[in-house]
């Protein structure tokens, strides 16, 4: 055998020894996961708006859309060598993370073919009407059944306002496929999402891991901590993430099993935006997140701003590309998304009632500050402690640490909305930066030995005690769902108590119905005076 037939039987045979993997490029994730988000948005426009403005608005999208996935597979103007434009992962771990995401969509209780939440009275009701209803929804209170109901509610005809756009593309499933196909097809959709989330965090990171899926599920606070004290210790009541008085954050399993609607395009939105390719379609990409969630919206505003105007868009000479900046794609979205869906959530005034500054709601100062300290402290200050050396000059950092400081300040809804979901995008930026803390630690655990990194240990920890609290969300939701199915539970379920808004089921919900869902006179709203049909 020849020199040159045995160097390529070594070739080979090393070849044989390298792991099998799938290359995701960057630019091809990126249009599957802007079509994600922008899909339900053209249903919108399409079905919710004046023919006129429906053509212009969905074609303005779509140009932005196509915009911002071709730049996305070109560098030209900025070199971003921290950013990787592939990476490559087993199949073993895609279907992994395949696997987790359908679990963890079906373990929240998505689509209620499992146990679900007391959100669910009203999330079912909302898939319910729109896949029964024409678009867009109109509800005549003639058809209320309950007399209690009935007589609570005023006469006439509501239009249905909410930020319900997540629903629309298994709403539209349903429309051919009656409303179990929209439930499965609402799983679907959620689990796509989260595993696009899971991928987009391998890109984060530059490499991919189990780690990126099982802290991303599991991350949160620290609330089982307060939570023990107030009941073993104080003999008071106490829920798992309802320890605190006002201020609080949710943590990610908890988010699912509530507002999936929400925290689920919010974060692919967020990771978007960190891990963002040039700064000529930030304006696109945050924008969205006002389609889905007002109060998300808020949040993730400084860091949109911040993604910007980085550092790393300018040239060599410290100068920005201003073209980049005042492109199409950062200004004709934004303007017709504020236009658009700010109109018609504010069709409604009723939903923002209950407003203020947050010490409005403290009998006492001495109360307000061991509200805020808990709230620091126990849903990311320790986090922020412990990278803090990591990150003390990332601007990205500070501008997440800032902004869930200064959030408490404004309350706005019953449930103080704004600061559950405003701080969604921040605790994200929270979230990468201590998986990147996570993953080193890992790696220097693994090479100096199990027995000789006792830092390591200590933060292994600490990880621990943060995912007891999602640990226990997810034993119960399986002790109950198992009991739904096996009839030892006989309750009427939270789906079961609404069904839906024009036929209200239960009269103890009238309320928080008419306050939240319905929009009547519409007509002299300027909403359907100028954009929408009615």
């Amino acid at each position: 055998m020849s020199e040159l037939e045995i160097k390529q039987e070594e070739i080979v045979e090393e070849v044989k020894k390298e792991p099998i993997t799938v290359e995701i490029k960057y630019s091809s994730f990126f249009a599957t996961s802007i079509i994600y988000l922008s899909l339900p948005v053209l249903i919108f426009f399409i079905f919710w708006l004046k023919i006129g403005w429906a053509i212009v608005f969905s074609g303005a999208l779509i140009v932005a859309v196509v915009l911002a996935i071709k730049d996305q597979g070109k560098n030209d103007y900025v070199k971003l060598s921290d950013k990787s434009n592939e990476i490559r992962i087993s199949p073993f771990l895609l279907v992994i993370m395949g696997i987790i995401a359908c679990l963890w969509a079906f373990m929240s209780g998505i689509g209620e073919f499992a146990w679900a939440s007391a959100d669910h009275t009203v999330r079912a009701a909302v898939l319910n009407d729109l896949v029964n209803y024409k678009w867009p929804v109109v509800y005549d209170m003639s058809t209320q059944m309950n007399p209690l109901v009935s007589s609570s509610l005023p006469e006439g005809k509501a239009t249905f306002a909410y930020y319900f756009t997540f629903w629309l593309v298994p709403a539209l499933v349903g429309k051919g496929f009656g409303i179990v196909a929209a439930r499965a097809a609402l799983v679907v959709w959620s689990a796509l999402g989260l595993y696009l989330i899971m991928i987009l965090i391998c890109f984060t990171q530059k490499r991919a891991s189990f780690s990126a899926a099982a802290l991303f599920i599991f991350f949160g606070g620290f609330d089982i901590v307060p939570y023990y004290i107030q009941t073993s210790i104080m003999n008071s009541y106490s829920t798992w993430e309802g320890w605190n008085t006002e201020m609080w954050i949710h943590g990610n399993f908890y988010q699912t099993m509530n507002t999936f609607h929400q925290c689920i395009p919010g974060w692919l939105i967020t990771l978007l935006l960190i891990d963002s390719r040039n700064n000529r379609h930030v304006g696109t990409t945050a924008s969205l997140m006002f389609c889905y969630s007002p109060w998300a919206t808020i949040g993730i505003f400084p860091i949109a701003i911040y993604e910007l105007l980085a550092s790393k868009w300018k040239d060599a000479k410290g100068k920005y590309n201003f073209k980049n900046i005042v492109s199409y794609g950062n200004l004709v979205i934004p303007v017709i998304v504020l236009a658009v869906f700010a109109l018609f959530y504010t069709a409604n005034g009723k939903a923002t009632a209950i407003k203020g500054f947050i010490w409005k709601y403290f009998d006492t100062p001495g109360h307000l500050l061991l509200a805020y300290v808990g709230y620091v402290l126990v849903e990311f200050g320790i986090w922020a402690i412990i990278i803090y050396k990591d990150n003390s000059k990332n601007p990205l950092y500070w501008v997440a640490l800032i902004t869930l400081i200064v959030f408490p300040i404004y309350k706005m809804s019953e449930a103080n909305d704004l600061l559950m979901r405003g701080t969604l995008p921040p605790m994200v930026v929270i979230f990468v930066l201590v998986l990147s803390r996570f993953d080193s630690v890992n790696d220097r655990f693994k090479k100096r030995g199990k027995n000789n990194d006792f830092k390591a240990l200590g933060f292994f920890g600490i990880v621990f005690v943060m995912a007891i609290t999602p640990f226990f969300f997810m034993t119960t939701e399986i002790g109950a769902t198992r009991e739904i199915y096996n009839g030892t539970d006989t309750s009427v379920q939270p789906q079961d108590e609404i069904v839906s808004f024009g036929n209200i089921v239960n009269e103890e919900y009238t309320e928080v119905t008419e306050r939240q869902f319905f929009v009547f006179e519409y007509e002299d709203k300027l909403f359907y005076q100028v954009f929408g049909k009615s």
